[in-house]
């Protein structure tokens, strides 16, 4: 990964069922954080869609398009025009006549590089009902942003997923999420925890506000690999919607960071512990 790395977060509450104002609030918004002379843009999941669990199947039947549609399109069309990298959140993709919650990163030419479909769909929301699941995390690797693990939201909490992305030597993990106020704990505490644990950099964007059903934390944030928060947006109190934010950080890979990478990787070596029982 480029040390210096610059990224921004653009946290919003899109509007169930409105693509349309969703996609123009979004390319807005990346224009604004461009300006500021980032190199990667990150959105929220389901953006494009909206996160109102009560009508998701239909929302999510409405906005589906496949990768090469008009939201993906419209996103690589401004990452080309303002020569930065964007992560498109995820959009409900319609492939093989199933509906994924996909996540998409497009490089500064325009081009789709890498796309993940969250295989941990939220099931206490009806996540399960509507998206088909995929196959587990994915890895990109370039020169630019380095070695990326691809999550989304619920995919980050297993253990199994920290595992994998610290197997596969990531560097910087970026994760949309639509996360409730109910997990803030989970937010706030286990990402750090991880990111501290395998020596990484997180890039979370939440959704953030009230909607009819549901009440999407935001408190979208920016992790380093000591486990300081860098960056961390504003918060959901179930009762408002904050205002549409734009969080940065510069991803600076320091002294102590090295320190910290090197410390990560003497837990990577085989250990003899093992569980030793007693008593009944």
């Amino acid at each position: 990964m480029k040390d210096g790395l610059r990224v921004s977060i653009a946290q919003w509450l899109a509007i169930p069922g409105e693509v349309a104002s969703n996609l123009e609030t979004a390319e807005a918004m990346i224009r604004d954080a461009a300006l500021s002379g980032i190199d990667l843009v990150m959105l929220p999941e389901l953006w494009s869609m909206g996160y109102d669990p009560d009508h998701m199947a239909r929302h999510a039947i409405e906005a589906a398009e496949p990768i090469d549609g008009p939201c993906v399109t419209a996103l690589c069309a401004l990452a080309r025009e303002l020569n930065i990298w964007i992560h498109g959140g995820t959009i409900p993709e319609s492939a093989n006549g199933l509906i994924y919650n996909t996540a998409i990163l497009i490089n500064r030419q325009g081009i789709v590089v890498a796309t993940h479909r969250k295989f941990r769909p939220y099931s206490p929301t009806g996540e399960h009902l509507v998206f088909a699941s995929g196959e587990g995390i994915t890895v990109y690797e370039d020169e630019e942003v380095g070695r990326v693990g691809l999550v989304t939201c619920f995919d980050g909490d297993f253990r199994d997923t920290q595992a994998a992305l610290r197997n596969e030597r990531v560097e910087l993990v970026l994760e949309p999420a639509a996360y409730d106020i109910p997990g803030a704990s989970t937010w706030n505490l286990w990402y750090r925890a991880n990111a501290l644990a395998s020596a990484q950099f997180w890039v979370m964007a939440g959704q953030c506000g009230v909607n009819p059903s549901a009440s999407l934390l935001g408190a979208s944030q920016i992790i380093a690999p000591t486990g300081e928060l860098l960056a961390q947006g504003p918060v959901c109190n179930g009762l408002t919607t904050p205002e549409a934010a734009l969080i940065f950080a510069q991803l600076t890979i320091t002294d102590e960071i090295r320190a910290v990478v090197e410390y990560a990787s003497l837990l990577d070596a085989p250990s003899p512990a093992r569980a030793h029982v007693v008593g009944s």
